[in-house]
């Protein structure tokens, strides 16, 4: 199987990381798992990535949208600059309302490049977005994971 290159997903629900690292896996690409914004910040420091997909609540007592955990991955990774490499994917479920639209403020503000909601993810695009987006983008890193 081709190597794809290698993901990061920062979700802290086990029934979406292992569904999400199933499916990746299934595809090619070698995954990386964090639960929490800290962990997320930590691995990004030492760790390169071709793809990450983010959910937004990563803490369930956080029920303020705005103070979300995904927002500080996200900012983390626009700071380091690792957004000009690595396309982001907001994978959440909880997309805002007309008010506080999480997805134009993902694009918009954290630079994300797709957002999807859970409650309409589909398997096929889902995958098909990350491989066009790691193809197109074609990074190479020293210890890379793609052939």
């Amino acid at each position: 199987m081709k190597k794809r290159g290698k993901v990061l997903v920062v979700e802290d629900n086990p029934k979406w990381s292992n569904r999400l690292k199933e499916v990746l896996e299934e595809n090619g690409f070698h995954v990386i798992v964090t639960k929490t914004e800290a962990e997320a910040l930590k691995i990004l420091e030492t760790e390169n990535f071709h793809f990450a997909t983010v959910d937004l609540q990563l803490d369930e007592s956080t029920l303020d949208d705005k103070n979300f955990e995904g927002w500080e991955v996200m900012k983390k990774v626009f700071d380091v600059g690792a957004d000009r490499m690595m396309p982001i994917m907001v994978l959440t479920g909880f997309p805002g309302d007309e008010e506080n639209d999480n997805r134009m403020k993902a694009l918009r503000e954290y630079k994300a490049t797709y957002f999807m909601e859970k409650s309409k993810w589909d398997k096929k695009e889902f995958i098909d977005t990350l491989i066009k987006a790691v193809e197109y983008r074609d990074v190479r890193f020293k210890d890379d994971y793609k052939s």
